[in-house]
């Protein structure tokens, strides 16, 4: 059976990977179309959905709540705000930084330990794997991906194995 570091820490990094990849190819894409970068950092797919930032933002706060959660480390969340576009890369490269310095041996539980997490509308108890599996990883990958939908309807030039590529090392 996989451990909670190989269900989370690599995933975790991968997407990151995935959306440090995204963000460059909509850079590029904004320089060759001559649009602000702006343009597409604040888009959304929906008027009551998220603009494309912070999805970001919000996939590198999952991965934050996981190291404090899984290990001892304390990293304090971003503020749920947009950043300076710059700044993407910045808390993109120091938050996998901070995964690449998390071992096996940093997992301070155990997987049927139980965990809490706040959410939206309270404090939830589950199993730190419940935490990893039904929790962090859907969240993450729905950031991920909803980044990639925004990038997709404002033109970006993406296909699957943008998005593949990161999580498959045979692509």
């Amino acid at each position: 059976m996989a451990s909670l570091y190989d269900l989370s820490i690599p995933v975790l990094t991968n997407m990151l990977a995935c959306e440090e990849s995204l963000l460059k190819k909509a850079e590029d894409f904004a320089v060759e179309n001559k649009i602000p970068v702006t343009e597409l950092l604040e888009a959304r797919i929906h008027d009551d959905m998220l603009p494309l930032g912070l999805q970001i933002v919000i996939t590198i706060n999952q991965a934050r709540r996981a190291l404090e959660t899984l290990t001892d480390l304390q990293a304090p969340a971003l503020e749920k705000e947009a950043l300076p576009q710059e700044e993407y890369h910045t808390q993109l490269s120091e938050m996998l930084k901070l995964l690449s310095d998390t071992k096996p041996e940093s997992i301070k539980v155990q997987p049927s330990d139980t965990v809490s997490i706040l959410i939206p509308t309270g404090e939830v108890k589950c199993s730190a794997v419940e935490f990893v599996t039904g929790f962090t990883l859907p969240n993450a990958y729905f950031h991920v991906t909803t980044m990639y939908d925004i990038l997709r309807m404002k033109g970006v030039p993406l296909g699957k194995k943008d998005y593949l590529m990161h999580f498959l090392s045979k692509l």
